[in-house]
């Protein structure tokens, strides 16, 4: 789902991962649902 609507914006996991205050990895691991995302990783 997350990944699906970055791609509706034109962001990159790099450019997603500055707004949100995430590392691309996390990025990545909550697209690819390794991790939950959660309040923690908004922080």
């Amino acid at each position: 789902m997350i990944k699906e609507l970055r791609k509706e914006l034109n962001l990159t996991q790099a450019d997603l991962a500055k707004k949100v205050g995430v590392s691309k990895q996390t990025l990545n691991a909550i697209e690819k649902r390794k991790i939950p995302p959660n309040f923690r990783h908004s922080m």
